[in-house]
């Protein structure tokens, strides 16, 4: 049988390992975003659209991952302050104007 400990060292390494992919991955974007604005080998289109709005969610992404991976080994009342923090962020992106207020990427 296995232990709480075993579990939740198994999620804790989960997230952890989802948190790098999702930090490598928002690197990677960046790094193509920037050279393209110096360079434009990208074409405009459907790949830029979607570098572009990678460019607005993967550190999102960062942050959410890094915070339940911060609140794995907290007391109650900090979990759950950090799961409504996220809960609040998630479910005002189907609100439309949180975006264009916030960092004006819908026109």
């Amino acid at each position: 049988m296995s232990d709480g400990n075993s579990r939740d060292s198994r999620i804790k390494d989960a997230f952890n390992i989802l948190g790098q992919g999702a930090a490598f991955l928002t690197i990677v974007v960046f790094i193509l975003l920037i050279i393209n604005a110096n360079w434009q080998f990208i074409p405009e289109g459907d790949l830029l659209n979607v570098l572009n709005v990678l460019k607005i969610y993967a550190p999102l992404v960062v942050v959410l991952v890094t915070g339940i991976e911060f609140a794995q080994d907290r007391s109650f009342i900090i979990k759950l302050i950090v799961y409504i923090a996220i809960a609040v962020i998630v479910i005002f992106q189907f609100f439309p104007g949180t975006w264009e207020n916030f960092i004006g990427i819908i026109k």
